[in-house]
């Protein structure tokens, strides 16, 4: 791929560092207050993305 097709987004391998050396990263926090990741999340395992198959993507919900 050219680095021109290329679209870096999230943080950066300091910023990453940053938060886990500050303690700043809490995903149950952030699970908690934005109801758009929570209900992503709640899809993981209520067969939205697998009609046959809900526990298919079990371990990234829990992980």
């Amino acid at each position: 791929m050219e680095r021109k097709n290329a679209f870096i987004f999230g943080l950066s391998s300091d910023e990453v560092i940053a938060y886990e050396h500050n303690n700043e990263y809490n995903p149950r926090e952030i699970y908690n207050m934005d109801s758009d990741i929570r209900a992503v999340l709640t899809q993981l395992v209520d067969g939205t993305y697998a009609p046959g198959n809900p526990e298919e993507f079990r371990d990234i919900y829990i992980n």
